[in-house]
């Protein structure tokens, strides 16, 4: 239950420039009074994976397995079944990329999502000064532009 309210710990860290714990306590106010509709989201993010890559993934590895089976099996193997296991490993692994890529994208627009509909501070450069919900004034960089 509480993995939950800390789920959005990194997104915090990255886009708010906070310490680990400030992250945990601006995830749990993220996340707080959404809980079910936070949880509900990153089921359909898991479902949207898997229904997209695993298919394909098992489908590429399998091919992957097969063909270096053959590959193993006969003397002397043509350059184009070299070739051909050496593709099916690439899908595989750009099609796992992508599910790792594509979770961790909509993680963040869920994020963002939730602290704009409650009114708080989606990134570090609109932090409140007041140290609840983002950093005080003597934690934010000083801008030396001016």
């Amino acid at each position: 239950i509480a993995g939950i309210y800390w789920c959005f710990v990194s997104q915090a860290v990255v886009l708010q420039s906070l310490s680990p714990r400030k992250a945990m306590v601006e995830s749990y106010h993220t996340v707080k009074g959404s809980w079910w509709a936070t949880l509900g989201a990153l089921l359909v993010m898991a479902v949207i994976v898997m229904l997209l890559c695993v298919p394909a993934v098992v489908i590429f590895g399998v091919a992957s397995g097969v063909l270096e089976g053959i590959a193993e099996s006969v003397d002397k193997v043509p350059p184009a079944l070299h070739l051909a296991c050496w593709l099916a490993d690439f899908v595989t692994d750009v099609l796992s990329d992508f599910a790792g890529v594509f979770a961790d994208v909509a993680a963040v627009v869920w994020f963002l999502r939730l602290r704009e509909e409650k009114g708080l501070p989606t990134s570090s450069n609109s932090a409140s000064s007041d140290g609840v919900c983002g950093n005080s004034d003597s934690e934010r960089p000083k801008d030396f532009s001016a």
